[in-house]
């Protein structure tokens, strides 16, 4: 809250900036380095309804993650470098007062993850894949449909119903809402053991869509276990964050305009990786797509290259073993 007559002294929402990000940001540093003080009155309660909540809450107008980038180099070159006008203070008066860590190189690389959920996967194999994803020590932003206790930032759904259109919408509202300085994003689903080694990765290419391949399949009622020699799948796909949004928009689109293409994945140019240790892929009765346990149940050869039965991996037996229903 602040008065009129300090909204218009300190130009709050510059609209130079366009139309869309770094408001929050705007507002606190303006406060600051024009001499006043941000505080918080912490005895009252705060919600947002978000855009996505149903399907009468839409973006308004285009949403691009250029507009983003063209509010973040705004501020930038505002505030990074003491070019504001109106400042009475450097920006180093502020990191000094706060005690801020030292300053990241905007150009590094910083890695999240989106994890999303329909809810309806038995709760032992949904909390040891989320206690196993913590131990990637990333930002996690989860998107689910019923309330869940799991992620740093968490987004809702709790209108819509299971299906490929709800899960791109999911992939969006956690995109979305994933911290502005993540540019690399992995996706993860509530059904898949990560190794640490996973998210060692890091995508060259900001046009590619790359896939780590060494991924078993794990039937959660018997412990069979299945792998063949490129499994190309979205819950094992690595990108950077531009480009997801692009997909992941692209797709929703596709799918309203004339249904689901039965493709998760995307269109565009490809790379694949090898992790240290494999995924595992645990397969249930609640999984959205089908349960292959032979070659012969495949429509296309090519997707049964390297055909291996065996067991677990090592890394994940122990977890595995408390899981599988056999």
């Amino acid at each position: 809250m602040l008065t009129r007559d300090k909204y218009w002294e300190l130009n709050v929402c510059d609209e130079k900036a366009g139309s869309w990000g770094h408001q929050g940001s705007e507002v606190a540093l303006k406060t600051w380095l024009s001499g006043g003080r941000v505080i918080v009155n912490r005895k009252t309660w705060y919600a947002h309804m978000f855009r996505t909540q149903g399907g009468d809450f839409g973006f308004p107008w285009p949403a691009r993650e250029s507009e983003i980038e063209k509010a973040r180099q705004h501020f930038r070159n505002i505030f990074l470098e003491d070019k504001w006008p109106l400042a009475v203070r450097k920006l180093e008066w502020l990191t000094d007062k706060f005690d801020a860590p030292e300053w990241r190189d905007v150009n590094t690389p910083t890695k999240g993850i989106i994890y999303y959920t329909d809810n309806q996967l038995d709760s032992k194999i949904m909390e040891a894949c989320q206690q196993q994803l913590l131990k990637s020590k990333l930002p996690i932003t989860s998107a689910s449909l019923k309330k869940i206790d799991f992620g740093d930032k968490k987004v809702r759904f709790p209108t819509l119903k299971r299906g490929p259109y709800t899960m791109f919408k999911q992939m969006l509202g956690a995109l979305e809402n994933t911290p502005a300085n993540i540019n690399i994003i992995f996706f993860c689903e509530h059904d898949v053991l990560y190794s640490p080694s996973h998210f060692d990765f890091t995508p060259e290419k900001k046009d590619v869509f790359y896939f780590n391949i060494n991924v078993w399949k794990v039937d959660a009622a018997t412990g069979k276990a299945v792998r063949v020699d490129k499994m190309e799948q979205v819950s094992g796909m690595c990108v950077w964050k531009e480009l997801a949004l692009e997909y992941v928009r692209e797709k929703m689109k596709q799918i309203e305009a004339s249904g689901f293409d039965r493709h998760y994945e995307p269109r565009g140019k490809r790379e694949n990786w090898d992790s240290k240790e494999p995924l595992v892929d645990i397969r249930h009765d609640k999984n959205t797509t089908p349960n292959r346990w032979s070659k012969e149940q495949f429509r296309n050869p090519e997707n049964t290259k390297g055909w291996t039965e065996g067991e677990c991996p090592d890394w994940a037996k122990e977890i595995v073993d408390s899981i599988v229903q056999k």
